[in-house]
């Protein structure tokens, strides 16, 4: 894991795909590289318990994507 990476453990969720963006536009491939490794681990581990199963691994995941957005634009409202 790259050294930003590590002081910056939540890279590796949600914001990774931004720090992404921003390192290669920089020209740094490293944090690109490392986040890319880590998002695959991921993927895989959740992949092969789901049985290796492409739409679900997909669906599980877009769930959790739209949960997290739902949250942070604050939805749904609970009075």
């Amino acid at each position: 894991m790259c050294r930003t990476c590590r002081r910056r453990p939540h890279l590796a969720g949600g914001d990774g795909y931004a720090a992404v963006a921003a390192a290669e536009a920089q020209g740094d491939e490293l944090i690109a590289e490392a986040v890319r490794a880590g998002w695959m681990s991921i993927w895989e581990t959740v992949h092969l318990s789901l049985g290796a199963d492409a739409e679900r691994t997909a669906g599980f995941f877009a769930c959790g994507m739209l949960g997290n957005t739902l949250t942070a634009i604050g939805l749904p409202r609970v009075p």
